[in-house]
């Protein structure tokens, strides 16, 4: 038994020790995800990476290059969708394929088409928590119903089927802009959702539901948005999308808290 712990902990020691040796340039410029996925390839084509070898941390590329670990996230999903590396749950990121001449610009394409996915969330959480509250002060009761409708559709599957809707998801998010009485606001809404279907953002996404692993804890916080509009709160439905958005930012981004301006 003692046997196996000492070579566990020697095996781990020697992971760590290579991970040590990979070390990352700190980066300046606005162009970060890009770069962290150049890198990543450099080393790769210099033999440092290998098919089959587990990338550092996250948290350990983001300090050593100055810059967030959301970045960092992203930059690996992409590699990820590319087919450069795989997640493997509770494990970390490894190399999947050498072969990368063909595969670069796919993922730094990505960052060309796309949106960084946590800045649009930085966004939507900022206009939720006003569109919420004036959901709850100027909200008809139609439009209560209709934040209601697409909350039953997310507790039904999420209850009874184990399934999280995106759709209905949606729907309830939208549902509330609507409700604030902004027609701009709602305007703005449709265009943040539509970048809820990009690649980067849907990998995110999947592998995020893995490691928040709640179906429960989402449930929760929306049923907690809607039960304050319904109540009139715009205090209280303020405070609910705060939780809610900064819960996924840290649990889907691995972000550090911050606070709303």
């Amino acid at each position: 038994m003692q046997s196996g712990l000492c070579c566990s902990f020697y095996t781990i020691l020697e992971i760590e020790e290579k991970n040590m040796s990979i070390v990352f340039e700190a980066l300046k410029t606005q162009t970060v995800r890009i770069q962290v996925v150049e890198q990543i390839i450099k080393m790769i084509r210099d033999g440092k990476l290998k098919s089959g070898d587990q990338l550092p941390s996250e948290r350990l590329v983001a300090e050593q290059m100055g810059i967030s670990r959301p970045t960092v996230r992203e930059a690996f999903a992409a590699l990820e969708i590319a087919g450069i590396v795989e997640t493997r749950t509770g494990q970390g990121t490894f190399i999947k394929s050498t072969d990368i001449d063909s595969l670069k610009h796919r993922a730094e394409n990505l960052f060309v088409e796309e949106r960084s996915p946590f800045e649009t969330l930085e966004v939507r959480k900022i206009l939720e928590m006003h569109s919420a509250a004036l959901a709850a002060k100027r909200g008809i009761d139609a439009d209560i119903l209709e934040i209601e409708k697409a909350f039953r559709i997310l507790a039904d599957e999420a209850v009874n089927f184990q399934t999280w809707n995106d759709n209905a998801d949606i729907v309830f998010h939208k549902a509330i802009a609507n409700a604030s009485g902004n027609t701009v606001l709602s305007d703005v809404f449709n265009i943040l959702f539509d970048m809820n279907h990009h690649k980067v953002w849907l990998k995110l996404q999947e592998i995020g539901r893995l490691i928040r692993g709640g179906l429960e804890k989402d449930l929760q916080e929306h049923q907690s948005i809607y039960e304050a509009i319904k109540e009139r709160n715009p205090e209280k439905a303020q405070a609910a999308v705060l939780n809610h958005f900064t819960g996924v930012e840290q649990d889907v981004f691995g972000a550090e808290s911050r606070e709303v301006i």
